[in-house]
């Protein structure tokens, strides 16, 4: 892809270019939490039919779960669950780049936008119960907690948060159940085109 060449808007882009832009960042700007202000130009529509999917779900617990399932069609390198703890719901992401400083500023990035999403369908103050990241120690570390609004413990096994399942669980404002049917039916045509199959295509509501 030349510098000058402008992608569709609906373009799959290779991760190695998104991996150049990331080290780029990393190499010109001094702030290894960074990544964490990626929310401040995000909303959930530029993930296209998912993001509009994810805006008409009927809680945080079916909208995470969307995007574990579809995930796939917006990269093939990451990847992320999402599932039961004993301490609530976990949301997980495994950036794909291993233990290393591309992959813990991937990891930022993408749990501080999932984050955000999550606080603009929620419709009221928002902090996950724990978050755990597999980044060392920072030198600074109150912009993570300041961002996540909790203690986020590091060199953790895997990048994720927790919210509680009565926080997962509560309807949304924004919740849409026709819309999310027929989101869920195009989202499972382009995985199927993808060669990932839907599983049948289930729905979440």
């Amino acid at each position: 892809l030349a510098a000058t060449d402008i992608p569709h808007a609906n373009a799959r882009l290779p991760s190695e270019l998104s991996d150049a832009g990331f080290e780029k960042a990393m190499s010109l700007i001094p702030d290894p939490a960074f990544a964490l202000r990626a929310a401040e130009c995000w909303h959930p529509s530029h993930l296209g039919v998912l993001g509009y999917a994810w805006l008409s779900s009927g809680s945080l617990r079916t909208a995470l779960m969307r995007l574990a399932r579809y995930s796939r069609i917006l990269g093939q390198k990451a990847s992320c669950t999402c599932g039961e703890a004993a301490e609530g719901l976990v949301f997980a992401f495994d950036a794909g780049r291993g233990d290393t400083p591309l992959g813990h500023v991937v990891a930022d990035f993408v749990l501080c936008l999932v984050l955000s999403m999550c606080r603009k369908n929620y419709g009221a103050p928002l902090a996950p119960l724990a978050v755990r990241l597999r980044r060392p120690m920072p030198g600074k570390r109150q912009p993570y907690d300041d961002y996540f609004g909790c203690k986020v413990e590091f060199g953790a096994a895997e990048d994720h948060f927790v919210l509680a399942r009565d926080v997962a669980d509560r309807p949304l404002p924004t919740a849409n159940q026709e819309l999310a049917r027929t989101f869920d039916a195009i989202l499972a045509a382009q995985l199927a085109a993808l060669g990932q199959g839907d599983e049948g295509g289930a729905h979440f509501v």
